[in-house]
Order: structure tokens, then sequence, then C-alpha cells
């Protein structure tokens, strides 16, 4: 699940019913979708793109229609198969639309024969978006009361029952849209929280997945929020690993988990303090960072590489006073989280994820490793502003097949690590990880 940096103020950051849903698609099959030419990312070809209208719930507890964007990116051959490629975005979130740069890049050779079908999840993109923007307030401080105050903010701008931005729907959403493009056969290709969405259409409508792709996988059986402080620890754990096996980067900043521990102590005493330019506006800040910041951006941080390798050296900076390099990178982190679409994030997290687990629970997990419970912590101080409903009995459960499936998964991955693809394949028969 992608990282989010933790401050928000603005925010920077039943049975299925079958006999609903196949009528709306039946009636929906008489009325192909009428596309368009256009340009998606920074793809050079011309694609075909269009705004359709689908029901506000495909169980039929409310009346009304949303628009969902859905786009087309050209395979590059004159030969094209039949079976197209479908993205599913991660987060919860993210708009498909907006990864033009990356599916121009990572399916190349996939893009030789096949389409590749760019749909807008509901509250994302171009799809009824759920946008929160970011007001600029200052982001090293936590304070429930304004959170809550930022998600009341938020849901008042849309006007319209956002529980119903739920999986649920988004898989019948895509499902009624592809049966509308003709397509019978398709693949899957999911990204974090998107791997939970593929799996899930492959539960709903197994017989129309020829193949999956999953990539950062998460478990519909795995708890997000019950495994996330053992998988940050394990990414912080193998960063102070390489550092201790650098000479230079031992000498210089030492026990990286031994610093974060001390900083955590400052932070809880009141005295973590930065004070110079802010890294985006460059204007004079004078402000205290607090425990809860402090170990959801490193947490965050950890998400990159690059920036991971940098995260030694901004520490120890912090703690001899200089927090410039520190703040820089988390502006960064900050900057990045603003093409998230957060109300989508809070329908998805508060109604799915967030109460599978006791804020007790949550903290007894928590204890032995340096995010606390501090993540289940935050969602779950957001979600008590947010109206959302939970997910379908079965959306938990694991889902057994034979459909064929690769899983990628990052070993420094601070939220999805290796061992979530290994208990995923464990029921997809056909697999390798």
């Amino acid at each position: 699940m992608t990282g989010v940096v933790c401050q928000m103020k603005k925010l920077v950051i039943p049975v299925f019913s079958i006999l609903f849903s196949s009528a709306y698609a039946q009636a929906q099959d008489a009325k192909p979708i009428d596309l368009t030419p256009c340009f998606i990312g920074k793809i050079s070809e011309k694609g075909k793109c269009a705004t359709v209208k689908v029901p506000l719930d495909h169980q039929g507890a409310v009346e009304g229609e949303i628009d969902l964007f859905v786009a087309i990116v050209p395979a590059l051959s004159s030969q094209i198969l039949d079976d197209p490629l479908v993205v599913f975005a991660g987060g919860p979130g993210q708009a498909a639309s907006d990864m033009g740069s990356f599916v121009k890049i990572a399916f190349e050779s996939i893009r030789e024969h096949r389409d590749i079908i760019l749909i807008d999840q509901r509250g994302t993109g171009k799809s009824t978006p759920l946008k929160c923007e970011s007001s600029g307030d200052d982001d090293t401080v936590y304070s429930a009361n304004a959170l809550i105050a930022s998600v009341k903010e938020c849901r008042s701008l849309y006007d319209i029952p956002v529980e119903y931005f739920t999986m649920e729907n988004v898989v019948a959403d895509t499902h009624d849209i592809l049966k509308r493009l003709g397509y019978d056969k398709i693949n899957l290709w999911g990204v974090s929280w998107g791997t939970r969405t593929a799996v899930h259409y492959a539960r709903r409508h197994a017989s129309d997945v020829r193949s999956i792709i999953v990539d950062g996988i998460l478990p519909p059986d795995v708890g997000i929020f019950e495994t996330a402080p053992v998988s940050a620890g394990r990414a912080l754990s193998m960063l102070n690993e390489a550092c201790n096996s650098d000479e230079d980067c031992a000498n210089s900043y030492g026990d990286i988990a031994a610093l974060i521990a001390r900083l955590i102590e400052k932070a809880d005493a009141g005295e973590l303090v930065y004070s110079g330019e802010d890294a985006v506006t460059g204007d004079p800040v004078d402000t205290k960072i607090d425990r809860m910041s402090l170990v959801q951006n490193i947490r965050a941080l950890l998400y990159s590489p690059q920036k991971a390798t940098m995260l030694p050296m901004a520490l120890k900076r912090l703690e001899d006073g200089d927090g410039r390099s520190f703040v820089a990178l988390i502006a960064n982190s900050a900057l990045m989280s603003k093409s998230m679409y957060l109300g989508s994030t809070f329908s998805l997290l508060c109604g799915e994820e967030v109460p599978r687990i006791s804020a007790e629970s949550a903290k007894a997990l928590g204890a032995d490793y340096f995010t606390g419970n501090s993540y289940h912590e935050f969602w779950s101080t957001a979600c008590s502003a947010w109206p959302s409903q939970p997910g379908e009995d079965d959306i938990h459960t694991p889902f057994v097949s034979d459909i064929p499936m690769v899983l990628l998964s990052g070993e420094l991955d601070p939220i999805t690590p290796p061992s979530m693809g290994e208990h995923l394949a464990k029921s997809f028969i056909n697999s390798r990880q």
C-alpha cells in the first residue's frame, strides 16, 4: 500500500447481488462505449478515451449514477490479440490514468500485441474524484483533533454517498465497462492495493481472466494494519545491516535502530525541533517534530531505496540539531502524496481494512517495533470522521484458483514484503513468484 506522509491537515496526503449487476450489464450491452481519440500521460501514441456512467451502487441499495473514465492505450503492432491487459492502480486512492509514464516503460513488450486498459476507479482521477487538497500547513506535528477536522472538511466538499465507493463496486464497474467494450478474456495487473483488487475481480469473474500479474502483494486474508509494524521493522533492520556492513556508514552513523530510538525519546520529550526554511516554500519554520510524524515519515521514506540510503545521514543530522535534510526528504514524499485521491483511500480503508483490528490489538502488535501502533492509530482516527461500510462477507477470505499468476515482490518493501507473495502463491496453484 502506498505510503502517505503522516500529517494531513487539509490532507496532503450483504451477499453479492448477482441479479442486479447482471441485469445492469445486460442493459448496457446495447450501449457500446463511444470512444474518442486522446493522449494519455507521456505516451506518444494516440489512445482512445471515454467517460461512462455506472450505478452509484451496483447492488441497488441507493439510486443514482456516477461518471467513470476509461482509456485504451493501443497495441503497437497491427496484429492485436483479443485479451488486453487491465491495470489496477494502488494506494488505495491512485488513478490508473496517472500511470501513463509507467505503462510506457513497464509494459513495452506487452503493448506489442495487446491493448492496455486504464480505468480510473471510482473516486480517483477523472472518475468522480474525491480529492482532498493540501493546505501547506506544517507536517511535523500530529494532532488527532486537527486530523479529524481536516477529514470532515474534505467530506463536506462532496454531496455524494461516499460509503458506496467500495471494492465490490469497483470490481462491478470494471466488469461492466469491459463487457461494453466487447472483451471476453482479459489479463489483470495490480500493484499494492491493486493486487487485492485483481484477486477480488478474479474471485467474482474467474472465467473471464486469462492471467494475473501482481506487484507488491497484499493478500485478501492478511490485514495490512496487523503486519505493518513488523514489515516496517524488517525494512529498517535490513537498512541497519547494510549500514553496519559498510565501514564508512557504520563509523558515521552507528546503529540506525538505536539512533531512531534516541530520536523517539527526544520527540516524546518535546525536544526534537526544526528551525530553518520550509523545504518547498522557503518560508522560515520553527516547529517540533513529534513521535507520530517522525516514525511514519521514516516508514514512508523506506519505500524508496534512494531515499533510504540518505536516511541515516538525515537522521544523524536531525539528532545533532540540523533537521534540513530530514525535512527536505519528507517534503518530497509529501509532494508525491498529492497524487492520491484520499477520499477514495478513506472509503476503502475505513470500511474494509481499519476495522479488521482493534486499537488494543494494534498496540500489542506494534509494541516491539519502531512504528508502534502509529499507522493504525492515524488511520483509525481519520476514519472516525469518514462514512464507510464493510466489504462483502468473503472479501477477506483466501481465493483458491488455477488462473496463471506471476508475483513480483521487493526485498526491501516496508509494507508488502516477499512473505506476502509467498502467502498468496499458496492459493494460486499455477503461480510463480
